[in-house]
């Protein structure tokens, strides 16, 4: 179990944005700006080693509010550029070899693409699986299939100063449509 609480009030932050494509991106100053929010993590390992094998639920969380602080052009609205919530759950199950660990990925919709808070990239929850046979001590036979559910989302995006007033926005970067990669580890003198 872990938990952190964090708060950091910074004048002067660095801010950068768009204006235009093949144009490298402005940066300005905000006066005063807060960075706040709270990270989690929790697992359990629920061995049953006698049997030879153990199965461990995880939980990672993250919960950010970072936004201007009276600021002369946009208030206190959220700086963008990052999601409020983001997180993996997943459980790894072993046995004897073979370790299977089915997880999600997921990223909460309200993400800012614009300091002045009008335009917004949704949020999406990926299904994944990966898995692994140990062949030997030092070659591993991997798995890692990624998006099962084929969902189309927006991977990233580049942050523009105010998207209701930007004639066309070529920003966003969708993210990898279903994919599964394999492959065989292996370690010289040692574990892979």
């Amino acid at each position: 179990f872990e938990f952190a609480l964090y708060r950091a009030d910074i004048d002067g932050e660095f801010v950068a944005f768009t204006t235009a494509a093949g144009v490298p991106a402005p940066i300005f100053n905000a006066d005063k700006s807060r960075h706040q929010g709270i990270e989690l993590f929790l697992g359990y390992d629920f061995s049953a080693e006698t049997r030879g094998y153990s199965i461990t639920p995880r939980l990672s969380y993250s919960f950010n509010d970072f936004q201007f602080v009276d600021d002369p052009i946009f208030g206190n609205n959220q700086l963008a550029g990052l999601p409020r919530h983001i997180g993996r759950a997943e459980v790894d199950i072993r046995m004897r070899g073979l370790r299977i660990a089915p997880n999600v990925i997921f990223q909460s919709g309200r993400n800012f693409v614009d300091y002045a808070n009008t335009l917004q990239s949704p949020g999406h929850a990926l299904i994944g699986v990966e898995a692994s046979y140990e062949i030997s001590p030092s070659a591993v036979l991997f798995l890692d299939a990624r998006n099962l559910a084929d969902e189309a989302y927006i991977l990233n995006y580049s942050t523009v100063a105010d998207a209701s007033i930007a004639p066309t926005l070529n920003v966003f970067i969708p993210g990898e449509g279903r994919a599964i990669f394999g492959g065989l580890r292996i370690g010289f003198g040692g574990k892979p």
